[in-house]
């Protein structure tokens, strides 16, 4: 700037501008109010404080290379998906849920650190685990041989299908050790299945958070401890295999229907699916059948079948509600693109669907063998065991089937 410019800066400066001092008891509070100030910028985010303290203990040599590295890996995963890293690794290192900000769990951690310490940290730690949660996220399997790619994009497509992510600090742990691996393939099959039970048995976050915990603890020890840790219990297995196998629509929330059909979707596809528009869980047999129609199923089949995963198929929103209450001749005619709307003369393209064609009507037999064949690919892929259900669980499944029937009508 030229001597003009300057002294005409000084002069807005002096003239224009007030400078505010806060003063708090402390880092949170401050922090705090940083953010409720700072309201025409970009927010202040956890990962962003934490990249402040970090660089301001690295030498000065130091500083630009790992500043410019920091804002590669943020570029590459996106803000959200960073600080999500940074959580992840909090949670390896410290086996529980975050009490606290995640900036000042770093604080803690990091507190009187030396500049060797932070950049360990950094080259060491974050820069391989974001190698690898880059690969999780995307789960094409890029890294891994080509035999064993398959396995772990299997693998990661049904974990990601979950509705939660506390599985993901496990998975980050598990690769950060065993690599692009067979080993590797095995401990995500393995959490891929008790993740699903534990989503089958409504286990809630802080039980599976702990669950989680005990595998990170065991990875660092002996293979007989982790595959303890990964193997289910007796009671999660039969809550897992009760919920699946009873009426899945009106027991979960239509998400989690939609991600358990997805999943099914693809064990039944002879390739990788892609999936594109909106989807949605279209019931064979409706809800809600038209007098006169559906006459193979009596109540008691009806109650017993409409919501369970035989009885479910994935259709987009549009087919969806083209074959509403419709005959199954006048369903199929709209799965496979012979229907009469614009809509339905789109042919179907959910696996789920296409093994629909061959029926020439849906009944009692035509359900009970779907229903068993969908149960089988789910229970293998996430090894669950069948088990016969009690007096108890049968006699409250009835009454729960009943209350169903009666909510309908």
């Amino acid at each position: 700037m030229s001597d003009a410019e300057r002294q005409s800066l000084v002069k807005f400066l002096l003239r224009r501008c007030v400078l505010v001092v806060v003063s708090t008891e402390s880092r949170a509070a401050a922090l705090r109010i940083f953010r409720v100030l700072n309201d025409r910028g970009l927010d202040l985010s956890n990962a962003d404080v934490i990249k402040a303290d970090m660089l301001s203990k690295l030498a000065p040599a130091e500083i630009a290379h790992q500043a410019a590295r920091w804002r590669e890996f943020e570029a590459d995963l996106g803000r959200e998906e960073f600080e999500g890293l940074l959580e992840n690794l909090r949670f390896i290192r410290e086996e529980t849920k975050n009490r606290r900000s995640l900036s000042e769990a770093y604080e803690e951690r990091f507190k009187g650190a030396s500049s060797a310490e932070v950049k360990k940290f950094l080259d060491d730690e974050l820069a391989p685990a974001k190698r690898w949660i880059a690969e999780i996220l995307d789960g094409d399997g890029e890294d891994f041989p080509d035999d064993l790619r398959r396995g772990c994009m299997e693998a990661l497509s049904g974990l990601r299908l979950l509705p939660n992510r506390d599985w993901m600090p496990v998975a980050l742990a598990a690769a950060t050790k065993f690599g692009s691996s067979e080993k590797l393939i095995f401990v995500l099959k393995k959490l891929e299945g008790l993740a699903w039970m534990m989503q089958l048995a409504r286990r809630y976050d802080t039980q599976r958070l702990n669950r989680y915990a005990e595998i990170i603890r065991a990875l660092r020890g002996l293979d007989a401890a982790l595959d303890a840790c990964l193997t289910p219990t007796a009671e999660e297995n039969e809550d897992a295999w009760l919920a699946l196998s009873g009426p899945i629509y009106s027991r979960f929330p239509v998400r989690v229907v939609r991600a358990i059909l997805e999943r099914l979707d693809r064990l039944l596809a002879e390739q990788p699916v892609v999936w594109d528009g909106q989807k949605t869980v279209e019931h064979i047999l409706p809800q809600n059948p038209e007098k006169g129609e559906w006459i193979e199923f009596d109540k008691a089949h009806r109650s017993a079948v409409t919501d369970t995963i035989g009885n479910l198929v994935l259709l987009t929103s549009r087919k969806n509600s083209s074959a509403s209450n419709a005959s199954f001749t006048e369903k199929k005619k709209i799965y496979f693109g012979q229907g009469s709307t614009a809509a339905s003369k789109k042919r179907a393209t959910y696996a789920s669907a296409q093994e629909l064609i061959g029926l020439p009507r849906w009944d009692v037999e035509a359900y009970e063998q779907r229903q068993k064949r969908h149960l089988s690919l789910l229970a293998e892929q996430w090894g669950i065991k069948q088990v016969p259900m009690s007096p108890a669980r049968a006699a409250a499944r009835d009454v729960v089937a009943e209350l169903i029937a009666s909510r309908q009508a």
